[in-house]
């Protein structure tokens, strides 16, 4: 391979990777009538090229949602969802208090009809609430030791790991059978629904 060959290919190769870098950005991969490779982000000129290539490049940015990287992991490995009720009184305040100052992200919802009744039902054996879910683990009434237990077994940090941020908490309560996505504010002050125990 020629020194021009060489030097060409190098900025060719240092071309891409600095245009790797924008969304949307084209690569032109081209070869002259001598033989010599050129990558540019601009096409080649009319008649100069034998063999043109266009490429569309991807971003390579990772949104991180703002969350240090291993909790990320955590949250995706093992998701937690809160059920709740309006009726809930000081377990369910006290469980999302207890999430809160964790910093664990989580979805709650809230338990407020018979269909959801019946769901809660389904997934923890009770009418009881709260309801912890951590991964495939299921706590039923808030117990501190136990939620910490769990949270621990699975990684989540024992205090948010986000100390120059408000914690991550709760949204507001939410219809049965849906969802909120976790709020930067504090936890509400709702409480879950009646249950029979």
């Amino acid at each position: 391979m020629n020194s021009a060959l060489r030097i060409t290919l190098s900025l060719g190769i240092s071309l891409a990777l600095a245009a790797s870098s924008a969304v949307g950005q084209q690569l032109y991969r081209w070869v002259d009538k001598n033989g010599k490779v050129t990558y540019s982000q601009d096409p080649p000129p009319a008649g100069a090229a034998t063999k043109v290539e266009q490429k569309q490049l991807k971003s390579s940015v990772v949104e991180t949602g703002g969350l240090p990287y291993e909790l990320q992991q955590t949250a995706r490995n093992f998701p937690v969802t809160l059920y709740t009720g309006p009726d809930c009184g000081d377990p369910c305040k006290n469980g999302l208090a207890l999430l809160s100052k964790r910093g664990v992200p989580f979805k709650e919802i809230s338990v407020v009809d018979t269909n959801g009744i019946a769901e809660l039902k389904k997934i923890s054996g009770k009418e009881q609430l709260p309801v912890l879910i951590v991964g495939r683990t299921v706590a039923t009434g808030f117990t501190d030791g136990q939620w910490n237990s769990t949270l621990d077994s699975v990684g989540y940090p024992k205090t948010s790991p986000l100390s120059a941020r408000p914690p991550v908490a709760a949204a507001k309560p939410v219809a049965t059978g849906t969802s909120a996505p976790p709020a930067p504010e504090k936890p509400q002050d709702t409480a879950p629904a009646a249950s029979k125990q």
